[in-house]
């Protein structure tokens, strides 16, 4: 992997991977939802949205159909820290590719239409979010979680502040964060490097810095833990989540985190799994998930289950954790933890597209494109007293957010959105991922 900061300021990180036929392109925008102000909360997911709408240079066109037709494929997701659009094409593409994903990204249109178009489009999606059971439990949970930060906020934001939002809303923002000292080109594939510095160079021609004011968010959580938040849906099943404030991704202590997460609720071998699931039938389902971003994580348990009254699978999630505090922790659980997060560095690296968005996500969240390698040289020395050391400041005692999902008290229905889906995969989607090619959006 290469850093190469062209003349004109722009970052970018190339990798050769000769003999591929392909390569992916992305565009890495440090600015996600947390740089919104209350009154801009989905700006920066809309404007995602309208991104491939059109140039400012050309006619009014959806950029999606011209990458196909090169044979390549075109997307586009929104988190709280980043906004990120990514192609992947041929190799005998790569020039209009890289072309068309610049002018997309330096000189969109915002057409008014498309604009009416997309608004209607999110408010339809933030009506489904609320009727879908593990958005709204996590909605609930990360308002709790990190109230006064935007973190607190769903990343589409909300009806009230969507419906709002205008075109010179839209271009005033735009034109505070998509600067070229905010942004991050990486390129990883079979790619003739001197063509993509000259396009890159050409392309971003006078795209100016961020204004001052702009260059900064706030970073500091005012949100109190200890709260605990009851919602009923017409669900079939109820659902739960506790959030254990963390430190952010660059902690020391993160790698231990991410071990113990592993150990307690990753697979069917899993403590919690094997214990609360199959030995003791208090849940249906349980998982963890470490939520490391660029600010203070959470470490977050997952669990849905048939009793309308949580409070014994609370107590059966606290009776786990202290038999870790003070029990013992095998050799194969540690082995099979680290083994799991070495493989998703493995199997995230093995396509052009993986290994892009692995090298752009560590470039920005941590300013040092090759992270991963740290990371997983951390990994291997975290000890079994490291795993019972960090579950003791972080979570067995500590104080935590709790959101229940239940089904609704008043009605005997038990309707038919039940969650079949494995906890840890549904906070993932809600968090991070949305869709702007086929306007599917989980964010």
């Amino acid at each position: 992997m290469k850093t190469v900061n062209l003349n004109n300021g722009l970052k970018c990180l190339f990798e050769q991977r000769k003999g591929t036929g392909v390569v992916a392109i992305q565009v890495w925008v440090k600015v996600g939802s947390k740089y919104e102000a209350d009154g801009q909360a989905g700006i920066t997911h809309f404007i995602e949205h309208l991104i491939f709408k059109g140039t400012g240079e050309g006619q009014g066109y959806e950029i999606a159909p011209k990458i196909e037709a090169l044979g390549g494929s075109i997307n586009a997701f929104t988190s709280y820290d980043n906004t990120v659009y990514h192609i992947v094409v041929p190799e005998d593409a790569f020039e209009m590719g890289l072309e068309l994903l610049i002018g997309a990204v330096k000189s969109p249109r915002f057409p008014d239409r498309e604009i009416a178009k997309e608004k209607s489009v999110i408010i339809e999606e933030i009506k489904m979010g609320e009727d879908h059971p593990q958005r709204k439990l996590f909605k609930e949970l990360f308002s709790m979680s990190y109230e006064g930060h935007p973190y607190g906020r769903p990343i589409i934001g909300f009806e009230q502040t969507v419906s709002g939002t205008q075109r010179p809303d839209i271009m005033t923002y735009f034109n505070e964060h998509y600067a070229i000292d905010n942004m991050v080109v990486v390129v990883i594939g079979d790619f003739d490097e001197a063509k993509g510095k000259k396009l890159l160079e050409e392309g971003f021609s006078g795209l100016g810095a961020r204004p001052v004011a702009a260059q900064s968010a706030r970073s500091s959580r005012s949100g109190r833990s200890g709260k605990t938040r009851r919602i009923e849906k017409d669900v079939r099943e109820s659902y739960l989540a506790l959030s254990y404030p963390v430190p952010s991704l660059v902690h020391k202590d993160i790698p231990a985190l991410e071990v113990l997460a592993k150990i307690l609720g990753d697979g069917d071998s899993s403590r919690l799994q094997a214990v609360l699931k199959h030995k003791k039938g208090l849940v249906t389902n349980a998982g963890t998930y470490l939520f490391t971003p660029k600010e203070d994580g959470l470490f977050i348990v997952l669990a849905t289950f048939n009793e309308a009254d949580p409070e014994a699978v609370v107590k059966g999630l606290d009776a786990e954790l202290g038999n870790i505090s003070k029990g013992s922790i095998e050799t194969w659980e540690m082995e099979k933890a680290k083994n799991l997060v070495r493989s998703s560095h493995i199997y995230a690296s093995e396509t052009v597209q993986g290994r892009a968005q692995e090298i752009g996500y560590y470039a920005t969240i941590t300013g040092n494109a090759r992270f991963s390698d740290k990371y997983l040289k951390e990994l291997d020395r975290v000890s079994k007293a490291d795993v019972k050391r960090v579950l003791r400041t972080y979570v067995t005692g500590q104080e935590r957010s709790l959101a229940v999902l239940a089904p609704n008290t008043n009605s005997h229905s038990c309707g038919d959105r039940g969650g079949s889906e494995e906890p840890t995969q549904a906070y993932y989607k809600y968090v991070e991922k949305s869709d702007a090619a086929t306007t599917k959006v989980y964010a």
